[in-house]
């Protein structure tokens, strides 16, 4: 019996530990420090953290539930090599994204935009509109944390109209964000808009500047668009 309740703490344990990295603080923190308080959530109301040792999950049990997990959703950046991949699974990428969209992972909500955006997926082409709305509110969510390609993303929404209002001057910030922080197709955008005055002011010089970086970058648009206008990079 002992051996048993050993093992069965240790397990409690480990629930704790998971508890504690999941939702990054210590279990009941919440619930104040009234041990009265634990004990009849735990006791009566059946919260994690069992007092009784036949009640808590086995080592194997917990092993099973977080294997499913482990086969059932990938990690950001397995999902993202997997779409990126050719023959990748993208609908196993998508719904890893989504899974951790929902948990508040900010590349996972720009991957979901991402999708939505493009209609990645059959699913994905009804309600196009409705969908163009929901991607570009993830892309701001995400430029708000410096993802770079939400602010090449977001500006594009806003050039266009994509699920927003049409604001060409919020949508060269965003573009011109984008370019500064290293992006080549921003920087391409950006140039063609300064060279032929599109929604901004016309300047060549600016423009050039940055269709050369862009070119250098090895963004096609950019290499072919200086070969035509006789822009040395």
């Amino acid at each position: 019996m002992a051996i048993k309740n050993d093992i069965m703490l240790n397990v409690k344990f480990i629930g704790a530990l998971l508890w504690e990295i999941a939702e990054e603080e210590i279990p009941y923190t919440r619930l104040g420090i009234d041990l009265q308080t634990i004990r009849d959530r735990v006791v009566k109301e059946k919260y994690p953290l069992n007092h009784e040792p036949d009640f808590r999950p086995t080592i194997a049990k917990i092993h099973t539930v977080l294997n499913d997990y482990r086969h059932k959703w990938m990690g950001v950046d397995q999902a993202t090599e997997e779409y990126r991949k050719s023959g990748g699974n993208k609908q196993k990428a998508w719904e890893s994204f989504k899974y951790h969209a929902e948990q508040g992972d900010i590349i996972a909500k720009y991957w979901v935009g991402y999708y939505l955006y493009h209609s990645i997926l059959p699913e994905h082409i009804e309600n196009r509109q409705e969908n163009l709305q929901h991607a570009a509110i993830l892309f701001k969510e995400a430029v708000a944390h410096g993802k770079v390609e939400a602010q090449l993303r977001y500006g594009f929404c806003l050039w266009q109209g994509d699920g927003v209002q049409v604001d060409w001057d919020e949508a060269m910030r965003y573009l011109k964000l984008a370019a500064d922080n290293g992006n080549p197709t921003a920087m391409y955008n950006v140039g063609s808009a300064y060279w032929f005055g599109k929604e901004v002011a016309k300047d060549q010089e600016i423009g050039a500047k940055y269709l050369k970086v862009a070119a250098k970058k090895d963004q096609h648009n950019a290499i072919a668009m200086c070969k035509k206008l006789g822009i040395s990079f």
